[in-house]
């Protein structure tokens, strides 16, 4: 017997516990179902869980992706507009003054003011102040049709024309139609641009010969003569190195001409320090003559360097009627002479194809066209004999 609360006596009757008591116990031991039940309910969200980050890992490279594309597309894009850009607008090297130099001994005068340029869009030629006197017509060949070019009036002669294109170096494709002349040609090739490097090898890979037109200073100050420059006062050392250095860059090549440089040729001291290191390389200078106030003849007084003088400008204007004209003049100082140095420019928009129709009319007059270098070998031969 026991006692309750109520202080009344309570036979221990020995039943089971009271039901409270059996669903606490069953609340803090659950069964063996209920145990199974909550380890499974478990699994299940920890793999949920894996494959939500599984597909947020997934989202994310998508994305990461997606804007890679983007931006090589933008890229891609870009640099579509800046070749499109540069290829139809090429830098233009600034307008020079020059004096048309006249048959050996060559007179000293006074330089002339430059015309204005051909095209906004182009680089301005050296102009030439003598415009050239029409020469005496040849008779025509029944056999071959008239063409403009042959009705320029070439002179029978026996001489050499050496044609060579300034101001490679911009691009490409003003650089192509000379690359495919049916004859021997010198291109003369700007250091320092973006197409220097690319343009030489073409030139080479072509079957033509390749220079180095190395820019000087001109007389006005405000000319800008572009990258790789001969500037005004500059120690003889620093024109070597930088002579070197653009040769080093754009080469092999057989000689160098002047780029603008009226102020330049004209410095006996700069001109001595190009000439040391074109004598040292076995190099030829070609003098563009946009100064008839030239130092050259003097600094290559008693040297080994073949030194050449431009004979005429081929494109002051890009009428065809006065390109043919300068091919006539060329032409009557090379029966002269023995030969003709005659420069025009890549930029020229119709002179490669101009001189490839006169070409058949030159050889018919019994004209020669060279290059440089092999003009350079024949004459050295002649002074040998």
């Amino acid at each position: 017997m026991i006692k309750g609360r109520t202080g009344k006596s309570v036979r221990q009757t020995g039943k089971r516990k009271p039901a409270a008591k059996k669903q606490a116990n069953r609340r803090t031991k659950p069964s063996p179902e209920r145990l199974r039940s909550h380890s499974t309910a478990k699994k299940l969200s920890a793999m949920e869980r894996a494959e939500r980050q599984k597909k947020q890992r997934w989202q994310q490279i998508r994305k990461a992706l997606l804007l890679l594309a983007v931006f090589f597309g933008l890229s891609a894009a870009l640099l579509g507009i800046k070749v499109l850009f540069f290829r139809a607008e090429p830098e233009a090297p600034a307008p020079l003054p020059v004096q048309e130099p006249a048959a050996e001994p060559v007179p000293q005068l006074p330089e002339t003011p430059e015309p204005e340029p051909p095209a906004p869009a182009l680089p301005s030629g050296e102009p030439d102040p003598q415009p050239a006197q029409p020469a005496a017509g040849i008779p025509d060949d029944p056999q071959q049709p008239e063409t403009t070019a042959e009705s320029a009036g070439i002179p029978p002669g026996s001489g050499t024309l050496c044609f060579v294109f300034d101001d490679a170096g911009h691009n490409l494709f003003h650089l192509e139609p000379f690359l495919r002349l049916p004859f021997p040609c010198t291109i003369a090739v700007l250091p320092a641009l973006p197409h220097s490097a690319e343009c030489a090898e073409n030139i080479r890979a072509a079957g033509k010969e390749a220079i180095l037109h190395q820019p000087m200073q001109a007389l006005n100050p405000q000319m800008d003569p572009g990258p790789g420059a001969i500037l005004p006062d500059m120690q003889a050392e620093d024109i070597r190195m930088l002579v070197a250095a653009n040769l080093d860059a754009v080469g092999p090549v057989s000689g160098m001409n002047n780029h603008e440089g009226s102020r330049i040729t004209a410095d006996r001291a700069a001109m001595d320090a190009v000439f040391d290191v074109l004598e040292a390389r076995g190099l030829y200078f070609l003098d563009s003559r946009t100064n008839a106030e030239t130092a050259v003849p003097e600094a290559a007084a008693g040297r080994r360097i073949p030194v050449f003088s431009r004979s005429v400008f081929l494109d002051n204007s890009q009428e065809e009627a006065e390109i043919l004209q300068a091919v006539r003049k060329g032409a009557q100082i090379a029966a002269q002479n023995g030969y003709a140095v005659l420069i025009g420019h890549v930029w020229s928009e119709h002179l490669a194809e101009i001189l490839t129709g006169v070409y058949p009319a030159l050889v018919r007059a019994g004209y020669t066209v060279s290059e440089l270098a092999d003009l350079r070998v024949r004459t050295q031969e002649e002074d040998g004999r």
